[in-house]
C-alpha cells in the first residue's frame, strides 16, 4: 500500500511539530497552525534555529570567539537557522 503524500508530515504534526505551508503569494514558508494537508499544497516541518553560546574575548585588538565549556562563562549568543545562516547575535 502506498502512503499518502503528506503522511510523514501528518505524523510529525500529530507528535507536536510545527508545520509550515509554502505561500505562493508571499513566496516564502508560513506557519500553518491548522494544516489541511491538501495534495496541491507544499508542507514541511518548521526548521528550528540553532543557538550557540560562546565566549567573546578581545586580546590586544584580536577578536576571538570560542565555544563555552561552562554555560556561566558565556557572554555572547549566536542564533543560526537550520540551513546555517546567521539569524542574530546578542550579548548575554
Amino acid at each position: 500500500m502506498q502512503p499518502k503524500k503528506h503522511a510523514a508530515i501528518i505524523k510529525a504534526w500529530a507528535d507536536g511539530a510545527t508545520i509550515e505551508r509554502y505561500s505562493i503569494e508571499q513566496k516564502t514558508w508560513v506557519d500553518e497552525p491548522w494544516p489541511m494537508f491538501m495534495d496541491d499544497l507544499q508542507y514541511r516541518i518548521k526548521e528550528e534555529n540553532v543557538i550557540r553560546r560562546q565566549i567573546y574575548m578581545d586580546t590586544l585588538g584580536n577578536v576571538i570567539c570560542v565555544p563555552c565549556v561552562n554555560p556561566h562563562n558565556c557572554n555572547i549568543e549566536f542564533v543560526f537557522s537550520s540551513s546555517g545562516l546567521l539569524e542574530g547575535v546578542k550579548r548575554i
